[in-house]
């Protein structure tokens, strides 16, 4: 895992909470040509040696960050090197773990652990800082 992490130090994940500039920063820099959907669900594939993240346009906020980094954590660990790999789907997998341990380091970096600014009061919010608390616990990233 914290292998991993090391890929994307470069941008700044980990060090400060990212944001979808710095996610659309980071796809540009890497040659990641971003795709919106009006399906509900996101993920990463390569196809003829170019990348690709298809996100959902009707996502926003917490969510659509979550997501944007969660593939962009797929991209990091090269997974999709199969253009296959973009549409099998099993949530339990390591690479589905390692995406989302780069999405939660990317949205609250380890100094910000014990900061309220992240919990947005939201279900969803309150389940990624519990994740998040975990790894740190687990790993200490």
């Amino acid at each position: 895992m914290k292998l991993l992490l090391r890929g994307v130090e470069a941008y700044g994940i980990g060090k400060q909470a990212q944001t979808e500039e710095d996610f659309h920063r980071i796809a540009e820099a890497e040659g990641i040509e971003v795709i919106w959907s009006k399906e509900k669900f996101s993920f990463y594939f390569t196809m003829l040696g170019h990348h690709f993240i298809v996100l959902p346009k009707r996502r926003h906020g917490l969510k659509l960050l979550f997501a944007m980094f969660h593939e962009l954590g797929h991209y990091f660990a090269h997974v999709g090197d199969d253009p296959q790999v973009a549409f099998l789907s099993d949530a339990h997998t390591k690479d589905e773990a390692e995406a989302d341990a780069v999405a939660l380091v990317a949205l609250m970096p380890k100094h910000e652990i014990m900061s309220n600014a992240f919990f947005d009061g939201s279900r969803f919010g309150g389940q990624l800082y519990n994740e998040r608390v975990r790894l740190h616990f687990l790993y200490g990233i």
